[in-house]
């Protein structure tokens, strides 16, 4: 009876994602369609402001000449201090992850070190400790935590 609730249940979890994922799809069409629609008037060039209209009109300045630019005036503002200290800070956390990441490999933890241990067991000592009963070799002990979520606790 449970088995037949149970796959019930997953073909309804099913169901439900293709409908969601079909919404979501159709709501984007609908979307794409209502934009391009709406903006269907002609566009007014802003690149060619400004510029001689020789040799068969404007050619367009997409990227500016260097130094052509003015120096920030509010904090929002290009090269402002508001930019300026998000890089500082997309920068610092990065670094930390990046330092995190470096210090965990140096420093194997207990877990870490009782797996290298029991790669470099040679399979004789394994056979023999199974032989005895036993389920670790002399000397060996078993002091990692149980599973996090496991219910031991």
């Amino acid at each position: 009876m449970t088995g037949v609730s149970t796959k019930k249940r997953a073909s309804n979890d099913r169901r439900q994602f293709w409908i969601a994922g079909l919404v979501i799809g159709l709501s984007l069409v609908v979307v794409a369609v209502i934009v391009s629609v709406a903006s269907d008037k002609p566009s007014t060039r802003q690149d060619s402001q400004g510029q001689l209209q020789e040799g068969g009109g404007a050619k367009p300045h997409i990227i500016p000449l260097p130094n052509s630019g003015h120096a920030p005036e509010r904090p929002g503002d290009r090269g402002g201090w508001e930019q300026l200290l998000t890089l500082g800070l997309i920068l610092a956390g990065v670094g930390l992850v990046a330092v995190l990441v470096w210090r965990g490999t140096r420093r194997p933890s207990s877990g870490r070190q009782a797996w290298l241990a029991a790669a470099h067991q040679s399979e004789a000592e394994r056979a023999a400790a199974e032989a005895a009963g036993t389920d670790a070799p002399a000397g060996a002990t078993d002091d990692r935590a149980p599973p996090v979520g496991s219910g031991g606790e």
